[in-house]
Formats: C-alpha cells, sequence, structure tokens
C-alpha cells in the first residue's frame, strides 16, 4: 500500500462525519468544512482516486455506518472489524474470524519475542492456556513477567510468581465460551497489576474511567483531573503504561484507556459524576483560559456528564467564550461536542 494505511474507530455511536474529516486530512494534509456526511465521504473518495491504501474500519456496530466509507478507491483494499455477526454477514467481502490467539502467538506475546529454552517455553505454553490466550489478559501477565526479570528474577521464577498471584487472586481457568467469566479474570488481573501501585495510584488509574472513551487524552487533561504537576503526571502515566494499563505515546504526549479497562474502573468508581465536577471546577476557574485541546473540545460533554446544564447553558450563551473556543478546535469537534 504505497499510500499508506488510514485509520477510522467507529463504535457503537461514531460521528462519522468526523472520522470522515479526519481520514481526509491524513490523506491530504487538509481539514475542509463539509457540509454533510455525505458532502465528506464524495470528497473523500475523490481523494481516494489513483491511491493505493489500506483503509481500516475498526469496530463496527451497524451496516449502515460503512456506506460512507466504501466509496472509491478502486485500487484500495479494506478491512472491517466488527464484533456484530449481522455487519459481518451483510458485508459481500472475505469473512475472518478472530478467536482466541494460537498458542504459539500467546507465547511470543509473553515472551516479548525473546528466545526461549524448551522448559521456559513449556512453562509459557501453560501460563497461556490459564490466560485463556487472550491478548489484554497476556498483555498485563507479560509486564508482570518483564518487571520481576528487571529486577534479577528468572523467567520460571516470574511465571511462578505471577502463577501464585494468580493463585491468590482467584484467577483461574475459565470458560473461554462465557463473556462473564472473562471479564472476572480481567478484573483480576488487573487487580493484581494494580498492587504494583500504592493506594493513590490506583485510585488516580482508575479515575481516568471519567474522560471520554476512544479519546487520547493529552498528559494536561490528567494532570488537571488528579492535581499533579506535569513532571508527577508524566512518570505515574509512564508507570501505568509499563505496567500495561494505559496506552502512551511520549511523542504525542497522549494517553488512551483501553476500552475494557475502562468499562472496569467506570464499574469500580460507583458515582463517576463526582470526577466530571471535579474536572470541570478546575478547568473552569479561568473560563476564558482552558489549559489543553481536550478540554476545549469535551468541556461540554463532561458539563452535560456532571449535572451541570445550567452552567454548560451559561457557557454556550457566552459570546466571547465561544468565540474564543472556535479558534482553538475545529468546526467539527464544536458541533459534535
Amino acid at each position: 500500500f504505497d499510500d499508506g494505511i488510514l485509520w477510522a474507530s467507529l463504535g457503537e455511536s461514531p460521528n462519522l462525519q468526523n472520522e470522515l474529516t479526519k481520514l481526509y486530512a491524513a490523506l491530504t494534509g487538509e481539514r475542509p468544512m463539509f457540509l454533510d456526511i455525505d458532502d465528506a465521504s464524495l470528497q473523500f473518495a475523490d481523494r481516494l482516486a489513483e491511491k493505493s491504501c489500506l483503509l481500516v474500519i475498526d469496530d463496527v456496530w451497524d451496516v449502515n455506518h460503512l456506506g460512507p466509507f466504501l466509496r472509491g478507491g478502486n485500487q484500495c483494499a479494506r478491512l472491517v472489524t466488527t464484533r456484530q455477526l449481522s455487519v459481518a454477514t451483510e458485508l459481500n467481502a472475505n469473512r475472518t474470524a478472530i478467536d482466541r490467539m494460537a498458542s504459539e502467538e500467546a507465547v511470543r506475546l509473553l515472551a516479548a519475542d525473546r528466545n526461549l529454552a524448551p522448559a521456559d517455553h513449556l512453562v509459557l505454553v501453560k501460563l497461556a492456556e490459564r490466560l485463556g490466550e487472550w491478548p489484554l489478559l497476556l498483555k498485563l501477565a507479560g509486564s508482570q513477567l518483564r518487571q520481576r526479570m528487571s529486577r534479577g528474577d528468572s523467567l520460571q521464577g516470574a511465571v511462578a510468581h505471577v502463577s501464585k498471584t494468580i493463585d491468590r487472586k482467584g484467577v483461574v481457568a475459565f470458560d473461554r465460551s462465557a463473556p462473564q467469566a472473562r471479564s472476572d479474570a480481567v478484573a483480576k488481573t488487573v487487580g493484581a497489576s494494580l498492587e504494583l501501585f500504592g493506594a493513590e495510584d490506583q485510585a488516580r488509574c482508575a479515575e481516568l474511567a471519567v474522560f471520554r472513551p476512544d479519546v487520547v487524552v493529552p498528559l494536561e487533561a490528567a494532570a488537571t483531573l488528579w492535581g499533579l504537576d506535569p513532571f508527577d503526571t508524566e512518570d505515574l502515566v509512564e508507570r501505568l503504561d509499563d505496567a500495561a494499563l494505559v496506552d502512551f505515546d511520549l511523542k504525542t504526549g497522549g494517553l488512551r484507556l483501553h476500552g475494557v479497562l475502562r468499562s472496569l474502573f467506570e464499574g469500580q468508581l460507583g458515582s463517576i459524576n463526582t470526577l466530571h465536577k471535579r474536572l470541570v471546577r478546575r478547568w473552569l476557574e479561568n473560563v476564558y483560559d482552558l489549559p489543553d485541546a481536550y478540554a476545549w473540545t469535551w468541556v461540554g460533554w463532561h458539563l452535560a456528564e456532571s449535572g451541570a446544564r445550567s452552567m454548560l447553558r451559561e457557557r454556550l450563551l457566552d459570546f466571547l467564550w465561544l468565540s474564543i473556543r472556535l479558534e482553538k478546535v475545529p468546526v467539527q469537534s464544536v458541533l459534535q461536542d
């Protein structure tokens, strides 16, 4: 694919125009103001002409959401991922069912592609089987293995420690066909990873569930939520990334919480309303100078989630505030919010 790989992530309630705008910008370096979804789709299709791209359309819940991404690009390939059988069956495409990882794939993920002695390979096979060859569980367990080994433990000793942790925390073999059993195993394995942190940092990790799902969150926003300075915020996020609890990109300074973990942490928090209130209260201490692009883009959503609808109305009727916001974020993002 000489012209690159383009990626759109839809989810259950996608903003199709916003996703098409991002694809158009990735392909051209331009971000025009499209009239509507159809306009964005037609112009994106026009720019795909004579291009050789792979277009990944990820996490599709409704086959009707796919239409705008299927126009044009006769020399392009499209890869659609979905959890919905109805979407897969309605597509005129080659289908591949993605089950749990094969044993060898799971071992490579646990071992981080290190060369293994036969005895080491066998213990990792057994650990992978116990974890159901599920990538998230393998990633979390692999992180714990590497941390033990960085402190001087052998691979077999690290595996024994992880296995003991699983025994004590109740992560047992589970029915791979039972979603609830799998969720329980994730919760308990995440709990084992969180034990690497003190109580305050465990709570801070869970609090990341307050941010918009499937959105890259800048470090500044996490710092505001936690009340930490930039240095301590980056240090904590890097350690959470090392433990496979968040994905952090130092180049962009943004972090993302895995959807499974976000759901898990949100359930542990009980009422998340107080976190929304804390975040917007700190942001709006200087109402005309919010700290980052995430704050300007999503402050309205967080105000609504906090129940502060009168405050949201006040902001939306403030011409100066809206003018500043339009300078800070793309029009499409404002309309989405």
